[in-house]
């Protein structure tokens, strides 16, 4: 749950004005700045940071006879000042102390996000601006630059904005120079301050509402995947990354996989140290138990319950030494040991070996309640998506031929549990346009058009499709419910008379519609013609891409682990430890590290640029959309 916003309200916009304001909602990241006004005019709302002075958020909306309304995401915790100001009428605000003021020239940093911004005074009290933009996608395109302008006593006296600043093609990632772009300002301006306007600092006109007892994944958070090989050689935790660098492309959120194969609840208690917390984990999530009870099916009942009884023991150590370090833990149950008829390998123990299993996770979610802590149970949800699999006829539902490690479709479908059980939204965006009007849900419709031949307009989605790559396709036969339920990007036409009508989108025909299937909706999210799906898809190999990489890094960290009392630089060292270690479940790491050792800050480099490489391909981008009659 979000803490409170203190929010001071500055002034109650001037002349005309009769109300102002700033109510926080403490489930979603929102607040709300709303107000009356006698008149319709545009207003201008500004939100300030109390404790920098610096000014974080600027929105121009219009307003009517019922008043003006919008929406802003504000970090967690602070203290702000909200500024409204309406018409040419001013706004008193103390003194920014954070600006420096030269009268021909000056270069100060942008009070966003820090990046450089050129500042030319004229004579003709117009000034000239010209900013360094990080060109995110290396293509060419637009951008907004606002200008808040401030006199002697540090007044804020107007706000200027230029559109559509040209950025030219270029490398990705590369900081480039915008445009010349001349704005006139006030006489009597004595100082700007300039910013690029980001999407990370638009207002929204939509709520991402979220249930109390949910755990999605928050802006700063560093999450940590702990578990056996289910969570080590498995996809699901990338799975979930991309889900959350798609639909959220504004949080920073680190994801790890700390899976090792053939790990028990102790062995993860006893690399939390050196392995889980050098991270700075604020969330981790445990999934374990299927070495802890590996081989109780071939023992008594005496010998089961004593292994149940170790694994959960361990359990509780995990979970108290998390909450000493201020770690929040979510317990994620395994995915069931099939025992279908259907898999080509002997069922042998396998059914008693999942009965067994699942009394462990009965008492693992016995043990969260004691705790209070979210269980994300994806032991039931792989148990029914099994069974409906198997009731089709398929043999590889979830699970591959050894009846216990998931397949790679197995698991996305892992991953998409994951992600229904804490509460994911279904939606990427929509879009309804009627007649008289448009409605947008984290989207914005502009450019738009309408004769008898159809509709054209630009679409600029704030999230972009989940990637529907092979794995994602085959998981669809599995869960057919799979796009509906974490995939929706709906276009929705009314209005429109009898007829086929094509579907194009950035001048890719995707389809031909009825007006009665286009104004029940059409979902673009899969389309191979989404130009975001075709960026989730590149984004998503990058993930697999740090996948690999981190993969080594595990055999690096482990083998160093295991060989701590040895000189592991020196032959005799390493002899010794290789054939003492020789019967080690994971002895196939220490010959990878002689391999990956020396390159080991090259990898930890290469992890990093796939993931900020797969983040940056998740930012959606705008693009045309038309609905053309045939």
């Amino acid at each position: 749950m979000y803490k409170e916003i203190l929010i001071s309200l500055l002034i109650c916009a001037a002349a005309g004005s009769t109300c102002l304001a700033a109510e926080r909602d403490t489930v979603t990241d929102n607040t709300v700045i709303s107000g009356t006004c006698t008149e319709n005019s545009t207003i201008t709302v500004l939100i300030k940071d109390k404790a920098d002075g610096k000014i974080k958020y600027i929105c121009e909306t219009d307003s009517t006879a019922n008043g003006y309304f919008t929406k802003f995401k504000l970090p967690v915790s602070g203290e702000y000042e909200v500024c409204v100001r309406r018409g040419n009428d001013g706004v008193s605000k103390e003194s920014i102390n954070s600006s420096a003021r030269n009268e021909k020239y000056e270069v100060s940093s942008d009070f966003a996000n820090d990046k450089n911004a050129n500042k030319f005074f004229t004579a003709d009290e117009t000034i000239g601006v010209k900013t360094k933009i990080q060109n995110i996608y290396g293509d060419e395109g637009t951008y907004n630059i606002y200008v808040a302008c401030y006199d002697e006593n540090g007044v804020l006296i107007n706000v200027k904005r230029s559109e559509n600043i040209a950025v030219e093609y270029g490398s990705d990632g590369a900081i480039q120079s915008s445009g010349m772009s001349n704005i006139t300002i006030p006489q009597n301006t004595a100082y700007v301050r300039i910013m690029n306007w980001e999407r990370n600092n638009e207002p929204i006109s939509y709520s991402r509402k979220q249930s109390p007892n949910d755990t999605m994944y928050r802006d700063g958070d560093v999450v940590a995947f702990c578990g056996d090989s289910i969570t080590h050689i498995g996809i699901y935790p990338y799975f979930i990354e991309h889900y959350y660098q798609t639909r959220f492309p504004e949080r920073n959120i680190t994801f790890f996989n700390k899976g090792i194969s053939a790990n028990t609840a102790e062995d993860i208690y006893n690399r939390l140290d050196w392995d889980i917390f050098s991270e700075k984990p604020n969330r981790i999530t445990l999934m374990a138990g299927t070495n802890d009870v590996a081989w109780t099916a071939y023992h008594g009942t005496e010998t089961q319950e004593k292994y149940k009884q170790e694994s959960i023991n361990n359990y509780r150590k995990i979970i108290e030494k998390c909450k000493n370090a201020d770690i929040e833990t979510v317990i994620a149950t395994k995915p069931i040991t099939d025992s279908s008829p259907l898999i080509s390998s002997d069922v042998g123990k396998s059914a008693e070996k999942n009965k067994i299993e699942n009394e462990l996770v009965a008492m693992q979610k016995s043990l969260a309640a004691e705790y209070g802590l979210k269980v994300i149970d994806i032991n039931k949800m792989s148990e029914e998506i099994s069974d409906y699999g198997h009731g089709n006829g398929a043999s590889n539902v979830i699970i591959s031929n050894d009846r216990v490690h998931p397949t790679d479709v197995g698991s996305t479908i892992l991953g998409y549990c994951f992600l229904k059980e804490q509460g994911a939204s279904a939606n990427v965006s929509n879009v309804v346009l009627d007649e008289n009007d448009v409605q947008t849900d984290n989207c914005t419709v502009s450019e738009l058009s309408a004769d008898a031949n159809g509709i054209s307009f630009l679409y600029s989605p704030d999230s972009s499709p989940i990637a529907a790559n092979a794995n994602y396709k085959k998981a669809e036969e599995f869960v057919p419910t799979l796009t509906e339920d974490i995939n929706r990007e709906i276009i929705c036409a009314k209005g429109l008379t009898g007829g086929k009508y094509s579907l194009i989108l950035d001048g890719n025909a995707v389809g031909e519609y009825s007006a009665e299937e286009l104004e029940n909706g059409v979902n673009i999210a899969t389309f191979e013609g989404n130009p975001n799906q075709k960026r989730a898809l590149s984004a998503y190999e990058k993930l697999m891409k740090k996948d690999a990489e981190t993969d080594k890094l595990r055999a690096i960290a482990y083998t160093e682990e295991a060989g701590r009392a040895y000189d592991l630089e020196t032959d005799e060292g390493w002899s010794k430890f290789i054939e003492d270690c020789k019967n080690d479940p994971n002895a196939y790491f220490f010959e990878q590290y002689k391999q990956y050792k020396p390159n080991e800050e090259s990898i930890k480099t290469a992890v990093k640029n796939y993931t900020a490489e797969a983040k940056t391909l998740s930012q959606p981008i705008s693009y045309q959309i038309s609905i053309t009659a045939k």
